[in-house]
């Protein structure tokens, strides 16, 4: 029964609230259920994605934030 449950898509994975954008992580970003236990990984993972994105050389801050968002959504 667990395995059914509603299926939640954001568009954008960050929201840009003055000069510091809020980023989704972890099971705010990804859809799974809370009894697979694997929001904390996710967060990590997504965490460690987003400090390589923003460190890349030449690559503009809301290009590193959609490059984020594009290889770090999957299918849960």
């Amino acid at each position: 029964q667990w395995i059914r449950f509603p299926r939640v898509v954001c568009r954008t994975w960050v929201h840009h609230n003055g000069r510091q954008p809020v980023v989704l992580m972890g099971d705010a970003a990804h859809t799974a259920h809370f009894s697979i236990g694997s929001g904390t990984k996710l967060a990590l993972e997504d965490a460690i994605k987003l400090a390589e994105v923003l460190n890349r050389p030449g690559l503009s801050r809301a290009a590193a934030l959609e490059e984020y968002q594009a290889e770090r959504t999957v299918e849960v």
